[in-house]
């Protein structure tokens, strides 16, 4: 049973509305009960300016009230006769006032032998609200037990008159679209509200300043004016299987990235439908397609990150968006599932034939995902320190443990329970993207400190150029990051430029340097300690090298999509 009242509005008439109510009566009756009270309310109005000779507009109890309603409640307590004798010319224009409000303490006036309570004044200036959003838009307005549903037309606004004054929650839905605004509105006044699907978010880094913290950019200290979603409040990870919050989950692409199963090489069920399962089907997480912008200002000493959620002028769709992520690490027999012991000792370029072995779309994780990943993040928490932000990972332990430790939690990002640092750790549902084992990393290849990069996974080989392309220089020291790479040829990438921080400044995740082709792992392992973390950067070792905390993940990209990724 429902517990709110729903007003549909499409095509709407006021009569509807005095239906919804408690009007009882024809439409033919209700016109003639408007026009008599109107009559009525005129005829009052008229009784009152010559009842006293000030402003047509008086105020009543701190709000205003037209000459209509001040007939109304002289007409109820006086006659003109007594009207003359109370006020004459005895009393100034706040004298009246006073006296006026002295006399209005019940909620009911008389109007020529009929009434109307304080709501139905209130109705007669309805505050209107005009939404402006995509043709075709479904618009949800609530507030308390009132619901009020209507569509966007072609012109691309919405007319509404709310019947109350207050909070009301918007939610405009377009296909799979969807986005919420809540509004404050007072009786009388009009709104304008632009609900646009395109949503722009955004941090800045300063690192001429030694702090892992970036500053969270907003309409109104954004120097670059493409911020249009103010974030208030920041995003709280879960311990186990309590707490967890973040105002990111209202916005793309955050707000679906979902665990999927993959079957038989087609996208199956996601998290908490019909037939999805962690334990009989690979498991992975959805990257939806989203758009980016780096400026670097290098005067300033300051790097912009914006993410937005569809295409706009100056902005690139990242080559990691829009594919699979495996959620656990990859097991022995090449599968993503829960309860598995991550397999090991093996190379990159086992880690990638095994992928492809599994069938068209898969292949191993790969720089680009990496960085997208990266950049989500660092949006989210804006803060470089992943450990400190979500938990530390299995990174203080002796050994790997089997995926679906953090199976039991409800919100998709934080710490199992348990020790922090003996316990897995998950991102937006992706499991230990640092810690317990290190990822091989696809898609790169280092020549002494040149970092080649390539975004076709039907091109990923090891220690070769061709078919890459030469994103920039990075440090030839090891150590925590301090600074990182500005490409110009691959903007999105993320490499370190020095190497001279520590486990609480800059960016505080270890990057290792050898010279020769080289190859990358991520995320550090269970006894990497503070070295590990998200933007934990390996590439030291060639193409050859095995060890025994060294594993995989997988990821899928749709066939149809990966020739043109």
């Amino acid at each position: 049973m429902k517990n709110y009242r729903e007003v549909v509005i499409g095509p709407y008439s006021a009569y509807q509305i005095a239906v919804k109510h408690g009007f009882e009566g024809t439409e033919e009756d209700w016109l003639k009960s408007v026009e008599r009270d109107r009559l009525a309310a005129e005829a009052a109005a008229e009784k009152a300016k010559e009842y006293i000779n000030a402003d047509a507009t008086l105020t009543i109890s701190g709000a205003p009230a037209d000459a209509k309603i001040t007939g109304q409640k002289f007409d109820e307590r006086y006659t003109k006769t007594e009207v003359d004798r109370e006020f004459g010319n005895r009393y100034t224009k706040t004298e009246v006032d006073n006296k006026i409000a002295s006399i209005v303490s019940d909620k009911t006036l008389s109007v020529e032998g009929g009434f109307a309570d304080s709501k139905t004044v209130g109705d007669i200036i309805y505050p209107k609200v005009t939404v402006s959003t995509d043709a075709g838009s479904n618009l949800k307005f609530s507030c308390g037990d009132i619901i009020i549903n209507t569509m966007v037309g072609d012109t691309g606004e919405a007319i509404v008159k709310l019947p109350r004054a207050g909070r009301w929650d918007i939610k405009a839905t377009l296909d799979d679209d969807w986005l919420e605004k809540s509004i404050n509105v007072e009786l009388g006044k009009d709104y304008d509200v632009p609900m646009g699907y395109l949503t722009i978010e955004g941090v800045c880094w300063n690192y001429d300043n030694s702090s892992t913290a970036c500053t969270r950019l907003t309409s109104a200290n954004d120097p670059n004016n493409l911020v249009n979603i103010d974030i208030t409040t920041e995003p709280s990870p879960a311990v186990g299987a309590d707490g967890g919050s973040s105002p990111f989950d209202s916005y793309m692409p955050w707000r679906k990235m979902e665990e999927y199963n993959i079957v038989s090489g087609k996208i199956g069920p996601k998290f908490g439908e019909d037939g999805f399962t962690r334990s009989d089907a690979d498991v992975v997480v959805f990257i939806p397609e989203f758009y980016y912008k780096i400026i670097d200002d290098a005067t300033g000493k300051k790097r912009y990150f914006y993410v937005a959620s569809k295409e706009k002028s100056g902005f690139e769709k990242h080559p990691g968006s829009g594919r699979y992520v495996g959620r656990y690490n990859t097991d022995s027999n090449s599968t993503s599932c829960t309860g598995k012991a991550p397999v090991v000792s093996i190379t990159r370029a086992t880690a990638r034939n095994n992928a492809k072995n599994k069938g068209a779309g898969w292949y191993e994780y790969d720089y680009a995902s990496w960085c997208a990943i990266g950049l989500l993040y660092i949006v989210e928490y804006a803060d470089w320190d992943s450990q400190s932000k979500i938990g530390k990972g299995n990174t203080s332990s002796s050994a790997a443990i089997s995926s679906g430790g953090t199976d039991s939690m409800i919100f998709h990002t934080g710490r199992a329970s348990g020790t922090d640092g003996a316990t897995a750790v998950q991102y937006r549902y992706i499991e230990n993207p640092w810690g317990n084992v290190l990822d091989w990393v696809d898609g790169v290849n280092f020549s002494n400190n040149t970092v080649y990069v390539c975004t076709d996974p039907t091109k990923y080989a090891d220690d070769i150029s061709t078919g890459y392309t030469d994103a920039g220089t990075r440090t030839t020291s090891s150590g925590c990051i301090s600074a990182l790479g500005a490409s110009t040829t691959a903007t999105w990438a993320i490499y370190p430029l020095s190497a001279g921080g520590s486990a609480t400044t800059y960016i505080p995740d270890y990057s290792w340097y050898s010279s020769g082709w080289t190859v990358m792992y991520v995320g550090g392992s269970w006894n990497y300690g503070s070295n590990a973390g998200l933007f934990c950067f390996f590439g030291y070792y060639g193409s050859s090298y095995t060890n025994v905390d060294v594993g995989a993940r997988l990821l899928f990209v749709p066939p149809d999509e990966s020739s043109s990724s």
